[in-house]
């Protein structure tokens, strides 16, 4: 008896071996990619953590227009309530 491999017997091993495996979505849906580990950038300053000290008439005008915008009903509620202690 020989120790050597014929052709259709690795063949017969690929093929065994191949419906064995995880299909390829199932294995590349097990992959975990840790992006923060590869891509050590610090973009913290991009990130607005509300510690700026800077007065509302000196901010940017399109940032004061969005959050009058946002407050609009507010504001104007408040508006009211003070002007109707005067009018009494």
């Amino acid at each position: 008896m020989s120790s050597r491999i014929t052709q259709k017997e690795r063949t017969d091993i690929i093929n065994i071996q191949l419906e064995n495996e995880k299909p390829i979505n199932e294995i590349f849906s097990d992959i975990i990619i840790p992006f923060s580990k590869i891509f050590k950038e610090d973009n913290s300053n991009n990130i607005y953590t509300g510690s700026e000290k800077m007065r509302f008439s000196e901010r940017h005008p399109i940032f004061k227009a969005l959050l009058k915008l946002e407050f609009e009903e507010v504001i104007l509620e408040y508006l009211n309530k003070i002007q109707a202690k005067f009018t009494k």
